[in-house]
């Protein structure tokens, strides 16, 4: 996919960036051992930012954002498919995952809708260019991506940024299906077009808010 190169920004230097040993804050580890807690301080006027941290296994890191809440990552052993190599995991606490959350369908079935978290997933960003996965976060206005750059000597270098969302990235859900069913009514021939292809999108990507988009 090339969205990671297009929506690559600017290091910006105003960021206060705390990734020393001083912030002093420890969390146990998934083998219970202290863990040190590196912490990241992003203000408002440093958007866009970017950095990169690099984690060994057991490393973790606090990104706390304008707005005061915080999204940690760690480091853990096991790849996707196995157990070998690294991976990088997030959460609002350093080594806890959200629980995830389930939707009642009308046939009785359940499907995962989420996590139970203020942190909101979007896309899972791959390229067959450069190693690695990139996962879209978004915490209220602000859309922010963990990029690893894949295993590298026993560490797992991490990019990290942070901007505002767009008014689109923000529509989630149900709020994203209304939206999108009230364009159809547009008297702009664009907008109707573009909320057509929205919802064809959702449907075509079995999104459970897709619902029937003929109206």
């Amino acid at each position: 996919m090339l969205f990671w190169a297009k929506t690559k920004a600017k290091a910006v230097l105003t960021a206060v960036v705390l990734l020393a040993a001083g912030a002093g804050q420890t969390e146990l580890s998934q083998a219970g051992e202290p863990s040190e807690l590196r912490h990241i301080t992003v203000t408002k006027e440093a958007l866009p930012f970017e950095t990169t941290v690099t984690l060994a296994k057991g490393d973790a890191a606090r990104l706390t954002l304008p707005n005061g809440k915080d999204i940690a990552f760690w480091c853990r052993a096991g790849g996707v498919l196995d157990e070998s190599g690294l991976a990088l995991e997030w959460g609002e606490k350093a080594f806890k995952r959200p629980e995830i959350t389930w939707r009642e369908m009308p046939d009785g079935s359940r499907v995962a809708a989420g996590w139970n978290s203020y942190i909101r997933q979007g896309s899972v960003l791959t390229s067959s260019r450069t190693p690695g996965t990139g996962r879209e976060l978004f915490v209220e206005q602000y859309r922010v991506v963990l990029k690893d750059a894949g295993e590298t000597g026993g560490t797992l270098p991490v990019t990290v940024q942070v901007r505002m969302a767009t008014k689109k990235e923000m529509l989630f859900g149900d709020a994203e299906r209304e939206y999108y069913l009230a364009q159809i009514k547009s008297d702009k021939p664009g907008e109707r077009l573009d909320a057509i292809r929205e919802l064809q999108e959702m449907v075509d990507m079995g999104s459970i808010y897709a619902g029937d988009p003929i109206v």
